[in-house]
């Protein structure tokens, strides 16, 4: 289980904060959200910590599942005495492992946020149906959106970029997780993957502090987002603490499942860290309830190297 944890930590968090931690059992391990990995500008409720302590509950799982172990989990088994507890995975047996279960393991490891365009290549109704189906099993709902609502998605990211980097707590926030390149740090986001540039890297993170640079932050999103092959809304019936874990669950999994596929994937999720903007959103999706994620999915060019993660042996628990 010690091995299989290292896949755990593979999975993707905001601002690479990595808030997952881990208690090894006789019969398993304990998967916690980090609640110390705050960011109280974007995600004030911790929504999407915990969204990513299940993606790497998640890697877990597959990686477990392919190596043979049947598995059993409890979601929130201590929901009041320890809410930061997301999940208790028991191993419970042996399985067979097989071809699908070993290439999505494959894909945990290949796995990176691809913020580059992509081709217009189509995405197709069978692939996307399997993507649908697999966000199900997990307890999420999956919806495509259909081209025409490129343009009204656009026009809520362009606000929402336009208002996050018009307030200063926000950028704040944003500099603290900025990191040069050869700086050695193992969290946060690489200059690189946000597109500021890393040549410069003190001045980039004093620009990010000190200028409202939304427009143009505003203006490569609008671009991803429209030459997008396709555009994704996940969401869950509830917005409890058990949904964002559905919620983080179905993220991943449909991730690895479009890996699979040979397909990359990133994130549009300014769209969802404002509550007005949300509830646009909402809209957009036929008003079904508690959108949690914008992705955007399709065939891009290899990105060569991952984002840097902290050694398993800090997110051990005693």
């Amino acid at each position: 289980m010690h091995f299989i944890l290292r896949y755990g930590v593979l999975a993707p968090s905001t601002h690479n904060t990595q808030p997952w931690r881990f208690a090894l059992r006789d019969d398993g391990v304990d998967v916690y959200s980090d609640e110390t990995k705050v960011l109280p500008i974007i995600d004030p409720m911790g929504r999407q910590r915990v969204m990513s302590a299940a993606a790497a509950l998640l890697n877990i799982r597959v990686a477990a599942h392919a190596f043979g172990l049947k598995t059993h989990e409890e979601l929130l088994p201590e929901p009041e005495r320890n809410p930061a507890l997301i999940a208790r995975l028991r191993v419970v047996g042996k399985r067979r492992t097989s071809a699908r279960l070993l290439a999505l393991r494959d894909a945990i490891v290949a796995r990176r946020t691809n913020r580059q365009p992509y081709s217009q290549r189509p995405v197709s109704y069978a692939i996307a149906d399997d993507l649908f189906d697999v966000a199900a099993r997990e307890g999420a709902w999956l919806l495509r959106l259909h081209p025409r609502a490129k343009a009204p998605l656009a026009d809520i990211i362009t606000a929402a970029d336009r208002a996050q980097f018009a307030d200063k707590g926000f950028r704040n926030e944003l500099s603290q997780w900025l990191v040069p390149s050869g700086s050695g740090r193992a969290d946060g986001i690489p200059f690189a993957k946000k597109e500021y540039g890393n040549r410069m890297p003190i001045g980039v993170q004093m620009m990010v502090r000190t200028f409202d640079i939304g427009d143009n932050v505003a203006a490569k999103e609008i671009a991803l987002a429209k030459g997008s092959p396709m555009l994704v809304v996940l969401g869950t019936a509830g917005d409890t603490r058990r949904d964002w874990i559905a919620a983080g669950l179905a993220m991943q999994a449909i991730w690895l499942k479009a890996m699979t596929y040979g397909m990359s994937a990133s994130f549009l999720n300014q769209a969802l860290e404002i509550p007005t903007l949300r509830d646009q959103v909402f809209a957009l999706v036929d008003e079904r309830p508690n959108p949690q994620l914008v992705m955007r999915f399709g065939y891009g060019p290899d990105v060569a190297h991952p984002t840097p993660r902290r050694p398993l042996e800090s997110a051990l628990m005693a």
